[in-house]
């Protein structure tokens, strides 16, 4: 009887061939999870910008409701903008912060900052930011300013976070390594046969393919030896198709789900947390302006309280009418009245920038709700009729008839009383109500309590005298 000697050559070709199949197998199973991690891509320059608006800003409003949604709209994701409003707390330390930092003395709203400038006032922010997003985006873009605390109202807000230079390299996994090669299963220890087994234990089944011995059932064991105690191979990964979405917890799906995803729209609303502040807060947001209107208040109620007094001296000895010293200069302060009125009016009407001093802040005056009598006549307006009349009562009290001069001289009185008291609620508004002051506004109350001090003596006189009568 013949013996087939098996070639050890032969044997060891067939060894080597599995090995190659398992290895291979590993190698398709980590290029097809590679495959649901997204190619790298080049990243999309992104502009973000800060715009502070106030409540009762009128130009804010216009840029909120018409200057942005085309931008947003024209750039999508490449732009974002936060805006912030300064009657919340934190609102107003941030705009202060972005103010101190780029030197602002003028604290105006609307203000918005990108990159390292800052635009200000519904001329500017049109003008001038479109024109920044393109140089921006062609530089690569612009991270949020630097202001102590934006980032972490951005957090609170859950706006998506600038993402890193790498990014995306770092929330990709690094690609899986081939699975190890199976190891041999080491030989049991030869076991005493049994009595009663009168032939060998039947022959376990060889799977057909290494693959599929993964999905068989476990392999079956000899007689009186435990199944776990039988080394197994490890099993080769499964292939996932193509197109099939990650598993949660999969390398792939956590990658995926660490990437920001991007805005819905480019306007970030962090106006919410507004509280009416309190008066105290209101005048420290200016306190050099606010603490000058409160210094204008309290003299012109100091004029007004002392009135009858100053009218009492300046009155004649006899009652009669007399002209005052400086009588020349009630038509200068008229025309100089007349010019910052115009000039307010100007503003108010055209709803442009004012042009404000060192101090204070003429805009947010001029754009809040009382900047205008019933929220429809302006008060340059207003103040420019009242100056105008002052004038002509003037010209009539200086040359007009005996009659007529009496009458308006006493008109005089009566219209510069009316200023001075209007002009005192105004000025109270500006740094308990609105907290801020208009030095444009401070001249022109000013004025009018220099017309009323010129015009107490002979009004009072005059008043006397139709009160006693012709005859008197």
């Amino acid at each position: 009887m013949l013996h087939e000697k098996q070639n050890p050559t032969k044997r060891h070709c067939i060894t080597l061939s599995r090995r190659g199949i398992l290895a291979a197998l590993a190698l398709l199973a980590a290029l097809a999870a590679m495959q649901g991690v997204p190619p790298a891509k080049a990243e999309t320059p992104v502009v973000r910008a800060v715009l502070f608006t106030s409540p009762t800003c009128g130009h804010c409003a216009r840029v909120r409701q018409e200057v942005l949604p085309p931008l947003a709209a024209r750039y999508g994701p490449q732009l974002q903008v936060a805006i912030v409003s300064t009657a919340s707390p934190n609102g107003q330390e941030l705009f202060l912060a972005a103010c101190m930092k780029h030197g602002l003395l003028q604290l105006s709203v609307p203000m918005l900052v990108v990159g390292n400038k800052a635009l200000v006032g519904s001329l500017d922010i049109p003008n001038e930011f479109p024109g920044l997003i393109e140089t921006h985006l062609a530089s690569g873009g612009v991270d949020w300013p630097a202001i102590p605390g934006l980032r972490t109202m951005l957090a609170s807000a859950g706006a998506p976070p600038a993402p890193a230079a790498d990014s995306t390299r770092a929330a990709r996994p690094a690609p899986e390594p081939p699975a190890p090669k199976p190891a041999a299963p080491k030989p049991a220890a030869p076991l005493p046969e049994p009595v009663a087994a009168a032939s060998a234990p039947p022959a376990v089944p060889r799977p057909s393919s290494p693959a599929a011995s993964t999905a068989t059932a476990a392999p079956l064991s000899p007689p009186g030896i435990a199944p776990s105690r039988i080394p197994q191979p490890d099993p080769a990964p499964a292939i996932p198709p193509p197109n099939a979405e990650p598993q949660p917890g999969t390398p792939v799906a956590e990658a995926r789900s660490t990437e920001p995803p991007p805005p819905a729209s480019g306007i970030i609303d962090l106006t919410g947390g507004e509280r009416k502040p309190g008066v105290l807060e209101k005048i420290l947001r200016d306190p050099y302006g606010n603490g000058l209107s409160i210094l204008v208040l309290l003299v012109m109620i100091a004029v007004v309280l002392a009135s009858p007094k100053i009218a009492g001296r300046a009155r004649a000895p006899h009652g009669e009418i007399r002209r005052p010293r400086l009588d020349a200069l009630i038509p200068l302060l008229v025309l100089a009245g007349f010019v910052v009125a115009g000039y307010l009016s100007i503003v108010e009407v055209r709803e442009v920038e004012a042009v404000c001093g060192p101090v204070g802040d003429c805009n947010t005056v001029q754009q809040s709700a009382y900047a205008k009598l019933f929220g429809v006549l302006p008060i340059g307006l207003l103040g420019l009729g009242g100056f105008l009349a002052i004038l002509a009562a003037w010209v009539l009290r200086r040359w007009g008839p005996a009659p007529v001069s009496v009458r308006a001289a006493v008109a005089l009185l009566v219209m510069t009383a009316f200023g001075v008291l209007f002009s005192i609620y105004l000025t109270f508004l500006e740094p308990f109500v609105i907290g801020a002051t208009c030095l444009w506004c401070l001249s022109s109350a000013t004025i009018m309590t220099l017309l009323f001090l010129l015009t107490l003596g002979p009004g009072t006189a005059a008043w006397t005298q139709i009160r006693k009568g012709p005859g008197a």
